[in-house]
């Protein structure tokens, strides 16, 4: 029985160009930067609420700073990477299923017949299911270690968006009392003039 092996090479030959093409595809998205987050970039002001005709509110500018800022959302993916590996690290109590497949093929030359060129292949595959039953406690640790991290995480999420918040406070009450001795200035050299 032959095998088909140039069928088996062109099958080979598309999957990895067709996994080829997608990722050059997805490397070209990443460049023209249309699919990025919004804190990886700088917002222009008609990308949010704010116009240049109405007066801002503080709650305003800490909505959108909430929204935006570098700090917060890496906190938040920190947040949510720290959940993840939870729930992957629970996933280790499940049985795990593993499946493979090989095949060889080889010619088999004898000392006696140097021109036999025949072909011999073989088949091989496995089927394995695997269930942790016991590990003297070191999935507990790690599962503890990473509910710790996942706690870690939200507190430094809730430390980012204090600070952002402090600053954007802080900034906003600075403008406004810079503009109000601007405008004590302008009338004191109005007096004295």
């Amino acid at each position: 029985m032959k095998t088909p092996l140039p069928l088996l090479t062109t099958l080979f030959v598309i999957t990895v160009a067709t996994l080829g093409c997608q990722t050059v595809k997805e490397a070209r998205k990443a460049q023209r930067g249309s699919h990025q987050l919004p804190g990886e970039q700088t917002l222009l002001l008609a990308e949010t609420s704010l116009t240049n005709l109405n007066p801002v509110t503080l709650t305003q500018l800490e909505n959108i700073a909430s929204s935006i800022h570098p700090a917060i959302l890496q906190a938040r993916q920190a947040v949510e990477s720290a959940r993840l590996q939870c729930v992957m690290l629970h996933s280790s109590r499940l049985p795990q299923i593993s499946a493979g497949g090989a095949y060889q093929r080889s010619t088999q030359n004898s000392s006696a017949r140097d021109t036999d060129t025949r072909m011999r292949g073989s088949w091989s595959g496995s089927l394995g299911l695997d269930l942790l039953l016991h590990d003297f406690g070191r999935l507990n640790a790690r599962e503890r270690q990473a509910i710790a991290a996942w706690v870690a995480a939200q507190e430094q999420l809730r430390e980012s968006e204090l600070q952002v918040c402090y600053t954007v406070r802080s900034a906003f009450f600075e403008y406004h009392r810079s503009d109000e001795l601007l405008r004590v200035a302008q009338e004191s050299e109005k007096q004295y003039a």
